[in-house]
């Protein structure tokens, strides 16, 4: 199965694959999580703000355009309301972040599935809320405009990528 770096140039990649990430892969990496990883690089195709890296350590949650990763998250809910709070824990930075739902029953749908979920879902599943949760702080107008943008960028690169891979000249 191949894994793919899926990349928006303008805004950086949803799906990071390092070269140490790869590594990691061949070592660790067992069918469903390679499974996992692929729907996890459609889902977070055009994401603006946050990444999720594989790294020669594991999986990372990373602010893009920012040195700061974490490699853990403690879930926290109190029943009956619609946040789940977040901690990111880095290897020398915490930041506390919440992700909203629209009412206390998704929220604690939302929880449960997290606590009882692979590495790999609960990563993208949180990189893909705290996205909206950051794209919602903006004015919506500006974020769909950058979500049209990173997408066409994208499709953009894939074309490039294909053209050179079909006719680029190659070298011995």
């Amino acid at each position: 199965m191949k894994v793919n770096n899926i990349q928006s140039p303008s805004f950086g990649m949803a799906l990071v694959i390092t070269p140490g990430g790869k590594k990691f892969l061949q070592k660790k990496a067992t069918p469903q999580m390679l499974n996992e990883l692929q729907t996890s690089g459609t889902k977070l195709t055009d994401t603006l703000f946050w990444d999720l890296k594989v790294k020669e350590d594991g999986l990372k949650i990373a602010r893009k355009y920012s040195p700061m990763e974490y490699a853990k998250v403690n879930l926290g809910y109190t029943p009956k309301t619609s946040q789940i709070k977040l901690q990111l824990l880095g290897s020398n930075n915490n930041v506390e972040e919440c992700i909203n739902y629209t009412n206390a029953a998704e929220a604690q749908q939302a929880y449960v599935r997290l606590t009882n979920s692979g590495e790999v879902p609960v990563f993208t599943e949180i990189v893909d809320k705290l996205d909206k949760e950051y794209g919602n702080k903006m004015l919506i107008s500006d974020y769909d405009t950058m979500k049209s943008i990173a997408k066409k960028d994208r499709i953009r690169q894939e074309s490039i990528e294909s053209l050179v891979k079909d006719f680029g000249e190659k070298h011995s």
